[in-house]
């Protein structure tokens, strides 16, 4: 093996010389400079070190790996090797040094070679020191503060899902497991349920997280009784069990279903307690006051979404009235066709069907959006009515579709009145195009003897009006049936 030269190149010797001037070795110095002599360890350390209680004679690479942080010597060692070994000629590298009293300081030190032996090994080394602490508690800081952001941010936005939840249905148990769902997102469970208060006790109806749902629902948990689901409701406000095999350990195990922690928020409305939320955990002492705080705020959209059901259940049937279009629902509409067919067979009065169906209406949603589009929709649902008398019945069907039952109406006139809506809706202007709305319309007529049921009239109804949309769309045409000769 060649031995190595035992004196710097002439380069280094002069660089080295010209730092060690007492003058320029303090002023190098308090600019956070330090340099080092890769053969002997000589040189000297900058003011942070000094400042950090380390004398020149210490900083040697024994001391400094001891320095660095466990969790930053590998890369900040593996760099310094490299650059021993001449692979590479400059340093930089972040970590975390301890001080003599302690404490830990985030550095960047960046450093070149300057000088080389005879053989092209790296020998003198000058480098720079930053304190970059304070700027990573800072970031630290903004780091914590957007993660909080965040989080509130996904706290409110699944909050404001549950609301939508709750206004977009009025089947109990497809919003509680939608809200129950949602929850997830930012309250963690690992089965949860929604109870409600019938005949003095607690009844589940819904539930998230548990491997056989139909094997919990319907369980009931009397009340008032020994468990936790009545010291909740008799509480009034959320309930926290740290482990319930130890307080209420006939409830532990639910349908095979291991549970220690335990969360219930009661369901109030208006004052009056509907129901429970309960939360459960296989872990004792899970649920914090951050679960509390926001299983009660899912509570509440859990609770109103009981209070619709159940209003839903005493009146046993929908709206009368669509929301958008003010004409009936669809299962208005049926209930009022059915009487209206049950009339004209007792006065053995002709009746007579209208489909309607808007044209290409799926294009003014695509191209103006769905706000324009119901607009558009009311339109043509007050175009409807102002044909029609007040005995004659106007239904949405579904979509853009609407039906018409005309009590005591035969074909002929069925055909006018269907036209007359034809042309009123063509006076509809689209927003921001230069047409208007067109529709199809399909009618048919029976008379008394032939009523069956509004089902196969409006299938009648429906055949011709494809026949409309097939003929072109924008006119009226009238039900033919198969083999009757009529073109």
């Amino acid at each position: 093996m060649k031995k190595k030269p035992e004196q710097p190149s002439r380069d280094g010797r002069e660089i080295e010389r010209l730092i060690n001037l007492p003058d320029v070795r303090t002023a190098l110095s308090e600019l956070g400079i330090f340099v080092r002599n890769l053969k002997d360890g000589s040189g000297f350390s900058n003011y942070l070190w000094k400042e950090w209680g380390y004398a020149d004679g210490e900083m040697v690479e024994e001391v400094w790996h001891q320095v660095v942080h466990p969790e930053d010597r590998e890369s900040a060692a593996r760099q310094y090797e490299q650059l021993l070994a001449g692979e590479i000629s400059t340093y930089r590298q972040t970590y975390r040094v301890q001080t003599k009293a302690g404490d830990w300081r985030w550095v960047v030190t960046a450093g070149r070679v300057v000088g080389w032996d005879s053989d092209g090994k790296p020998e003198l080394y000058i480098g720079a020191d930053v304190d970059i602490t304070e700027r990573r508690v800072i970031e630290a800081a903004l780091e914590q503060a957007k993660a909080e952001a965040e989080a509130q941010a996904q706290e409110a936005e699944t909050l404001r899902m549950a609301g939508a939840i709750v206004a977009s249905t009025l089947e109990i148990e497809k919003a509680v497991q939608l809200v129950l769902d949602q929850a997830l997102q930012v309250v963690s469970y690992d089965t949860a349920s929604v109870l409600l208060l019938r005949d003095m006790a607690l009844e589940v109806v819904g539930g998230s997280g548990w491997d056989d749902i139909d094997a919990v629902k319907g369980l009931r948990i009397p009340v008032p009784g020994e468990n936790p689901h009545s010291k909740a409701l008799e509480h009034g406000h959320p309930f926290v069990v740290n482990d319930v095999a130890e307080d209420f350990p006939q409830y532990s195990n639910i349908s095979g279903t291991e549970i220690r922690g335990w969360l219930g928020v009661p369901l109030i409305v208006h004052g009056e307690t509907l129901g429970l939320l309960a939360m459960d955990s296989t872990q004792p002492g899970f649920f914090t006051p951050k679960h509390i705080r926001l299983s009660t705020a899912l509570g509440d959209h859990v609770a109103v979404a009981l209070y619709n059901a159940r209003l839903f259940e005493q009146t046993k049937e929908l709206a009368m009235t669509d929301s958008l279009t003010g004409v009936a629902t669809r299962r208005s509409f049926f209930h009022q066709a059915e009487r209206a067919l049950e009339l004209a067979r007792r006065t053995e009065n002709p009746v007579s069907v209208l489909m309607a169906d808007l044209d290409h209406f799926k294009k003014i949603n695509d191209r103006h959006g769905h706000p324009a589009g119901d607009e558009m929709l009311r339109k043509v649902a007050d175009a409807a009515q102002a044909v029609l008398r007040r005995s004659e019945i106007i239904g949405r069907y579904g979509g853009e579709e609407f039906a018409v039952v005309l009590p005591d109406t035969d074909e002929p006139n069925a055909m006018i009145i269907a036209e007359r809506i034809r042309i009123r809706v063509a006076d509809i202007m689209i927003p921001g195009e230069e047409k208007s709305l067109s529709v199809s319309i399909g009618v048919t007529t029976r008379d008394p003897a032939e009523i069956t049921s509004i089902d196969a009239i409006l299938e009648e109804a429906d055949t011709a009006l494809f026949e409309a949309k097939r003929l072109g769309r924008n006119r009226v045409e009238k039900y033919r049936a198969v083999g009757s000769g009529e073109t």
